[in-house]
């Protein structure tokens, strides 16, 4: 199966339709936009193009300037992200990225079919929706990626096709990166085991690239915490929506993926408890709803939630009115982070929904609350999960510290008096 690349120009009407079926907002298209303006610029030509995955590449290596991404301004970023997306349409006639979490559909093709089976066998054996969803996307990228190189067949794969995939992802966020890799290995060693390939080419994918718990977790004190929340101008139904997700991830510690899963029947007014099935661990946990944030969700509901039948709590507000994502949530804390201004002095310091996670258990460990009693609060499964968080009490290591002997090994040897 070739792709039969078109004109870019006729390529990108049918992604502006797809975008609006989709329920892209008009922000999000207009970046789009953008973006295949930079690429007209880019080939410097009034004539019909073709926006291929050589010329997605190159375009890249241009607007980047040879710059790491982490070095690139988001701007740039998001001209390198819609870009792939735009080839990835053309691909598979559909864009993956941030797209709500749903079973996706699979393109048909020899290399599809296979696709489908190994997630209907992950699907048998107990794998997560979420986790599925991840094989999902960038399974079906890496076979786009082997169609696009005339590769029709398993049986035609060199490690030269695995390496270059792999390149492809070189702009992307280190997490995306390692998310890409275990699906990739998983499936490789799937379509060698039936036979599909002569040789088992999982061994090509590299090891993960980002360490896991590495660094000690960010987190933010309890006055920065509280500058965070001063910085929320609730004058506005974006303001008084926002305000309650931050109080709420202050207060509970949950997670982006629960906060937008957080229902009206989740919420036990008279006892004051939220109760929730944890979307990462599909565990069952009871949460108390203290009055700040319990207070700051009804201001929510009565004067800036739009009118709407879905059973979520936090709703965009334009339309579609749809649920919020995960990235939506991290992007909205990542703003008030950046307005109040605790970042300044420590600009590597991560800026996230997760760090307000990460703060939470701080301060419980400031505390002395015990151990088990963190591990309920942040919904872990066992507390050795949350042993991760003992290296950001500080006060309490100062305890652990050890009397150092003085050497005496120069006065030994009269070198030194």
């Amino acid at each position: 199966m070739k792709i039969d690349f078109r004109p870019f120009s006729d390529v990108f009407s049918d992604i502006l339709t797809y975008l609006e079926k989709s329920g892209y907002s008009k922000i999000t298209i207009g970046k789009y936009r953008a973006t295949y303006r930079s690429i007209t610029n880019f080939m410097n030509t009034d004539t019909a193009f073709i926006f291929d995955p050589d010329a997605c590449q190159k375009y890249v290596i241009w607007v980047s300037g040879g710059k790491e991404r982490c070095e690139l301004t988001r701007n740039t970023q998001n001209k390198i992200r819609c870009a792939n997306a735009m080839l990835e349409y053309q691909l598979t006639g559909s864009v993956l990225f941030n797209s709500s979490l749903k079973r996706l559909p699979i393109p048909e093709g020899v290399l599809f079919q296979a696709v489908s089976a190994y997630l209907d066998e992950k699907r048998s054996i107990g794998y997560a929706e979420s986790t599925l969803y991840t094989h999902h996307t960038y399974i079906i990228k890496f076979c786009s990626h082997l169609i696009s190189a005339s590769k029709e067949s398993f049986s035609k794969i060199e490690s030269s096709d695995i390496l270059e995939f792999i390149d492809s992802l070189s702009f992307c966020k280190t997490g995306t990166v390692s998310a890409a890799l275990a699906p990739l290995r998983a499936f490789l060693k799937y379509v060698h085991q039936r036979g599909m390939t002569a040789v088992d080419f999982s061994y090509v994918v590299p090891r993960d690239p980002a360490p896991r718990q590495a660094k000690l977790p960010s987190q933010y004190s309890q006055e920065e915490v509280k500058k965070i929340i001063e910085s929320i101008d609730r004058s506005s139904p974006k303001g008084i929506r926002n305000y309650a997700i931050v109080l709420l991830l202050v207060e509970t510690g949950l997670r982006s993926s629960d906060i937008c899963a957080i229902t009206f029947e989740d919420i036990d007014w008279e006892k004051s408890l939220l109760h929730l099935t944890q979307y990462k661990t599909g565990g069952q946990v009871e949460i108390p709803l203290l009055s700040n944030a319990g207070n700051a969700i009804i201001e929510y509901l009565k004067k800036a939630r739009p009118h709407s039948d879905l059973r979520n709590i936090f709703l965009r507000l334009s339309p579609p009115f749809s649920s919020l994502t995960p990235h939506q949530v991290r992007n909205i804390v990542g703003e008030y982070i950046r307005k109040a201004g605790v970042n300044e002095n420590v600009p590597k310091r991560k800026a996230g929904s997760h760090v307000l996670r990460h703060s939470l258990a701080g301060r419980l460990l400031q505390e002395n609350t015990p151990l088990p009693v963190i591990s309920g609060v942040l919904g872990h499964a066992s507390s050795e999960s949350t042993k991760f968080y003992l290296g950001i009490d500080t006060e309490q290591l100062k305890n652990c510290a050890l009397d150092v002997p003085g050497c005496s090994f120069y006065e030994s040897k009269g070198a030194a008096k």
